[in-house]
């Protein structure tokens, strides 16, 4: 009797092939790649929708906390204002994690101490420090004005390091400023004319050849009387001046928005291209209410103009994380 094969057509019961093995060898990975690549996802969307600096965190939650101390701060001191609360809130956190991470830089803190000494008249208003700390929590308002103060001591203490200050070499003719505008407008362009011609033609060229600021100062000294010797008249006889600013550059300029004459510019505006030392500004004419060229002569401090330079500096780095934070 001949032997008879049966066909087993159970595909169910049939060895795995090579290409079904070689599934079940990717398909791990596939898996593990989905769910990292969802984390990685979940992670970029935390990040990007929040601030990490100076040890601080700054994301919606905190900035709706604060926006709401804020709200509740300006109803208690009766200040009615328009401003954006949340911003307001992104400003002061954004300052204080800025300030604690050049804080860590330059090896700055700030003790108990010397937060007490900063908020002393406001302890006094309350009636003491324990009365003060018992009714701002009571409000929910203790942790804006802790951060507050705590960010006007770290710039008490940082700005020497951080602000820009500078050493500045001026050789000027003064012409009028608002409190002193005496001058019709075609009498004020006639002199700032002839003071632009005077620096441009007799000073100027000491600064092209690097002469020193002692040599140009006796040089303009033996040339102009100074001024206080005829205080009254020396803004129409276009005498040149020397002078010596040092610091921060709003101390040494008052300029003022609306001195609108012959084109006259912010003296920062000019002063900020001072990078190195020897540099040296062209003949302008300042909102200040002179003409001058102004040299740098020695400098401390980082590119921040001020605090609120600083802080827009900040706000500009994070501008987009900013904006999600809403």
């Amino acid at each position: 009797m001949a032997d008879v094969v049966v066909k087993n057509t159970d595909t169910n019961n049939s060895v795995p092939n090579k290409k079904s093995k070689k599934w079940l060898f990717i398909l791990p990975f596939i898996l593990v790649i989905v769910i990292a690549a969802a984390i990685g996802g979940w992670i970029y969307n935390v990040n990007s929708n929040q601030i990490k600096l100076g040890g601080e965190i700054i994301n919606k939650k905190i900035v709706d906390s604060y926006s709401k101390q804020i709200a509740i701060s300006n109803k208690n001191n009766s200040i009615n204002t328009n401003e954006n609360l949340k911003e307001n809130a992104k400003d002061i956190l954004l300052m204080h994690a800025a300030l604690k991470e050049k804080a860590k830089k330059y090896k700055v803190s700030i003790s108990q101490k010397e937060l007490d000494q900063e908020m002393n008249s406001i302890y006094e208003s309350y009636g003491g420090k324990s009365q003060f700390e018992k009714f701002t929590k009571l409000q929910g308002i203790y942790e804006y004005n802790a951060t507050f103060f705590e960010n006007r001591v770290y710039m008490s203490k940082l700005e020497n390091n951080v602000l820009q200050s500078k050493q500045l070499f001026i050789v000027g003719i003064n012409i009028d400023t608002p409190y002193f505008n005496k001058n019709n407008s075609e009498q004020r362009l006639k002199l700032i004319n002839d003071a632009k011609v005077k620096i441009q033609e007799k000073y100027y060229p000491y600064f092209k050849k690097n002469m020193d600021s002692k040599t140009i100062a006796k040089k303009v000294l033996a040339e102009n009387e100074p001024y206080y010797l005829d205080y009254e008249h020396y803004r129409t006889r276009n005498k040149a001046y020397i002078n010596d600013c040092k610091g921060k550059i709003e101390n040494c300029f008052n300029d003022l928005p609306d001195y609108n004459v012959a084109n006259a510019v912010y003296s920062s505006d000019r002063l900020k291209n001072l990078i190195k030392k020897g540099q040296y500004t062209d003949v302008f004419v300042s909102k200040a209410g002179f003409v001058g060229v102004v040299r740098l002569e020695d400098q401390r401090g980082e590119n921040y103009m001020s605090w609120d330079d600083f802080l827009g500096q900040y706000r500009q780095h994070y501008k987009s994380k900013l904006e999600k934070i809403n």
